[in-house]
């Protein structure tokens, strides 16, 4: 494990995918807090955490090269000929595509803070918020890790898994989308009618029928909390608005982490490796 551990890292130094991704993500930062400064009611942290809505994107596609490339060099099954045993190659390529998710979150994290600290004077909430959101979205981009792990190795053809992780990506954050809309709407509709010329319109409210009732909110709101779509979405906006991070994201996040390497490890134990 420790040797697939250092030849992965030596690897990663060199891959030209983890530069560029880290650069777009620097480069985010970067334009996105600059974007802030010409409007006087913003703060550096108002959506502070907007980059894990574009995470799963740029994981998706980073993980499928990283991982598609061992494919494709043969170098996969060449491990497993040298003796290493699969379920190390699952937690080994997991842990270097946290690590490079994780660089991801810290290159547009720093960016941010060295460019917006001196035109905004502060953060503009406290530490700790920023902090526990901060650790939630490295979570994410863990969950999102092992999820595209899972994908790329059950897929030998690297065209495939980058086009089937940039779908997957895309339905969760639409998914995220559409159940915090939905736990959103309001229980009643004002409607307002129109009156002869010269009186006032009255306006009448009637029932929201989107409105969801108890029981289909509680499987929405699980579905926004507890897949990687709503949870960055919800992160993404958490910082400037009244409520703050649940725990619950996190401890989701790391379910999804076991849930997803374990699935990998018992059905890539049983692919064969041509």
């Amino acid at each position: 494990m420790r040797n697939l551990m250092k030849t992965g890292l030596f690897r990663l130094k060199k891959q030209k995918a983890f530069w560029i991704s880290l650069l777009l993500m620097m480069v985010f930062g970067l334009v996105r807090t600059l974007s802030l400064n010409g409007d006087p009611d913003s703060t550096l942290a108002s959506g502070f955490f907007i980059y894990v809505m574009i995470l799963g994107l740029v994981m998706a596609v980073f993980c499928s090269l990283f991982i598609g490339t061992e494919y494709s060099d043969g170098t996969l099954r060449n491990k497993i000929i040298a003796g290493c045993s699969r379920p190390s190659l699952v937690l080994s390529n997991f842990l270097l595509c946290s690590l490079a998710g994780i660089a991801f979150c810290f290159g547009y994290l720093i960016t941010a803070l060295t460019v917006g600290l001196p035109l905004f004077g502060g953060l503009g909430t406290s530490l700790p918020i920023l902090l526990e959101t901060a650790g939630c979205t490295l979570l994410v981009s863990c969950s999102y890790a092992a999820l595209f792990t899972l994908i790329n190795l059950l897929n030998s053809n690297k065209a495939v898994s980058a086009i089937t992780c940039l779908l997957t990506a895309l339905l969760l954050l639409g998914q995220g989308f559409d159940s915090l809309s939905r736990l959103n709407q309001p229980e009643r509709l004002q409607i307002v009618e129109g009156t002869p010329e010269g009186e006032f319109p009255t306006a009448e409210w009637i029932e929201n029928p989107a409105y969801l009732n108890p029981q289909e909110r509680k499987v929405v709101s699980f579905l926004a909390d507890f897949l990687p779509g709503g949870q960055a979405l919800q992160l993404s906006w958490m910082i400037g608005e009244p409520a703050h991070p649940q725990p619950v994201l996190a401890l989701y996040a790391l379910i999804q982490i076991l849930i997803f390497n374990g699935i990998a490890v018992l059905l890539f134990s049983r692919k064969d490796l041509k």
